[in-house]
This record gives structure tokens, C-alpha cells and sequence, in this order.
């Protein structure tokens, strides 16, 4: 754990396994994290660093995990398994057998929207929707290749990209279509969401990319080099992205 305005290093944990999932942190301060080592989520108080609890899956995990509106914490992994445990406790609510396998890399993680629905992509070439409280399919909308990481819209709107060279925005209640946008590579990398509605995109293309998020028409795209990762939003609309040979660019609003 770092502090933020200087970088110094503020404490570190071993928890004796290899962390290769990116942590999120829970509203009460709890950090949540995965090992690809022995396929666990753990719960780590960062007040305390103290472990708080762990679950064991049944393979791999995806990336990174999501949380819920009420705390629940979204696991997914290669197995086509969907978890939804109590961020408390680590307990099980419930689990979903998707459909394996739900992800052949590790960048792939779920999203939770607004209303409680949780988005899991993957390669089986589909999104799915499922209820967060029961862990129902809503729905899922097939793609011609293997889905990223969702974005979810202030409306709704879910966004991704797949390796069939297209990005999807789908209405997140009904799973339609709303528009697709093609280019000459496929997409890997997460979206990130512009509060004016723009969606941010890398693709196999090395191209950065801006769609408009109401039509999908191109605003813009760059080249980069060696490749866009996933982007991230700054303060003050700040678009940092993440190039393939370790270095991270700042573009201006």
C-alpha cells in the first residue's frame, strides 16, 4: 500500500501466494484480491492487514473482481464458474455455471451495473447478464469471439469489445444490440466511459479509440506504438493509457 501523493511505500503483506489480480477495495475499507497460485479470493483489512477471510474456487480467477451496491463481492473464473460471496464474511451466496470456458486469458473481470446485474464476458464469445441477488441469467448476447472486460454507462449501457474485430453497446435490461462499431483488429482491452458519454477503447489495431457512446460513430483514434491497453479516467478528464512496452501516456481532455 502506497501513499498516494508521494509514493511511499506505507506497509506490505505476504500472503505467502502469487497475486495476480488486480485489488479493489470495499466501501468499509476491506481490500479484496485473488491468487492464481491456489485459485482464492481474499479479504484483507487494510486498517489492520489482517486477513478477514478466504474462499477457494475451482480454477483460475479472472483479473480483477467487482463489487456490488450492498458489498457483495463477483468472482468469475477459466472454469465458466460465477461466484457472488458476502463481502463480510466470504461466505457463498451463490454460484453460476456459465458455461466453460468463460475466459483463455486473464483480463478478463466482471462488472455490476446501477441496478444490481452483473456482466461477465469471456471466451465463450458471450455476455452475460445474470440477477446479482440470485444469480439468474437475465441474459446473454453472443459475439463472433472472445469478450472483454464491460464498461457500464450511467444509463445502462453496456459496453465491450470481442476478438470478431467489433465493439458492442447493448441495452443492459434486454441485452439488444444498440449499435456496433468494426475495425480491422479485435478488441482486448476494457473500456473506460467519459461523463460526456464517450467510450475509450484500445484495440488489436494499436489504436486508441474514441466512439461516441449514443451511436458508436469514431470520434477519434490515435496509433500508439506498441499497442493501447485498457484506459483510465482521470480528474479533470484526463485519459491515462497504458502502452504494451511499460510506458503510460497522459492525453489531455
Amino acid at each position: 500500500m502506497f501513499e498516494g501523493s508521494t509514493g511511499t511505500l506505507l506497509w506490505q503483506l505476504d500472503l505467502g501466494v502469487r497475486i495476480q489480480s488486480s485489488p479493489i477495495l470495499g466501501p468499509d475499507g476491506t481490500l479484496y484480491l485473488g491468487s492464481t497460485d491456489n485459485n482464492t479470493v481474499y479479504a484483507i483489512d487494510v486498517k489492520t492487514r489482517a486477513q478477514k477471510w478466504m474462499f477457494l474456487t475451482s480454477d483460475i480467477l479472472f483479473e480483477s473482481h467487482a463489487i456490488g451496491p450492498d458489498g457483495t463481492v463477483y468472482v468469475g473464473n477459466y472454469a465458466g464458474t460465477a461466484y457472488a460471496l458476502d463481502g463480510q464474511t466470504g461466505m457463498k451466496i451463490w454460484e453460476a455455471q456459465l458455461g466453460p470456458p468463460l475466459s483463455d486469458s486473464n483480463l478478463v473481470s466482471p462488472a455490476v451495473g446501477a441496478d444490481g446485474t452483473v456482466y461477465f464476458g469471456g471466451a465463450d464469445g458471450k455476455m452475460h447478464a445474470l440477477d446479482g441477488r440470485a444469480g439468474t441469467e437475465i441474459w446473454s448476447f453472443q459475439t463472433g469471439g472472445a469478450t472483454t472486460s464491460p464498461g457500464i454507462g450511467a444509463d445502462g449501457t453496456v459496453y465491450f469489445g470481442s476478438t470478431d474485430m467489433k465493439f458492442y453497446a447493448l441495452n443492459g435490461k434486454t441485452g439488444a444490440k444498440l449499435w456496433e462499431n468494426t475495425t480491422n483488429r479485435g478488441y482486448s482491452a476494457a473500456p473506460a466511459l467519459g461523463a460526456d458519454g464517450t467510450v475509450y477503447v484500445g484495440g488489436g489495431d494499436w489504436t486508441l479509440h474514441a466512439f461516441d457512446g449514443k451511436t458508436g460513430a469514431t470520434i477519434w483514434s490515435r496509433w500508439m506504438s506498441w499497442g493501447a491497453g485498457s484506459p483510465a479516467l482521470g480528474v479533470g478528464g484526463v485519459l491515462f493509457v497504458p502502452d504494451s512496452d511499460g510506458t503510460l501516456f497522459a492525453m489531455a481532455p
